[in-house]
């Protein structure tokens, strides 16, 4: 098993040097998401928030939405398994493109390296997604910026995110906004 340290509720470090990864460990991780408030978790592979590249396996539960947000480097998602929609809009808040993601067996996109300042939130769509995610660090909660129309309270994304699920069912599958393949 792997040797973890843990955070939070929410994230790992690992403790080894030479990281390798299984099914085994990857179920374990999910079943300490289920013990989580909002049922999410991170294993990351980096030593501290201090180091200059940060690889995590994250584990998110459907439906889970992170806010619209923008990072000042770049950064990539990897899907290891289920499936996902990666929504990227406009300065101004319109829709620029949606990324159906999934698995590598999906036949969807299973790559998406971001250019930095690129906003985006990222839509689960099935029961779970476990992900790699690998961005510049050092860890700093200022690193991730929220654009100006980011809804700043509960109510406010409740509404957002009940209008963007309203504006994605309506987008038509052949629409130069999708991005399948």
């Amino acid at each position: 098993m792997i040797n973890l340290r843990k955070e939070s509720l929410e994230v790992f470090y690992t403790n080894q040097k030479r990281v390798i990864l299984n099914k085994k460990i990857l179920n374990f991780i999910k079943n300490k998401s289920k013990l989580s408030p909002k049922k999410i978790v991170r294993l990351c592979v980096h030593k501290s928030k201090k180091e200059k590249i940060h690889e995590m396996f994250i584990i998110f539960p459907k439906n889970y939405y992170c806010l619209p947000h923008y990072h000042p480097s770049e950064e990539s998602f990897l899907i290891l398994k289920g499936q996902a929609d990666i929504v990227i809009f406009k300065k101004n808040g319109k829709l620029k493109k949606i990324v159906k993601m999934g698995d590598l067996n999906s036949g969807k996109i299973f790559f998406q390296k971001f250019e930095k300042n690129t906003i985006h939130l990222l839509v689960v769509r099935s029961k779970f997604l476990y992900f790699k995610e690998v961005k510049k660090g050092p860890f700093s909660k200022r690193g991730m910026k929220k654009p100006y129309w980011c809804p700043n309270n509960q109510k406010d994304e409740k509404g957002f995110f009940k209008s963007l699920n309203s504006r994605l069912k309506k987008i038509k599958k052949n629409s130069p906004l999708i991005i399948n393949k």
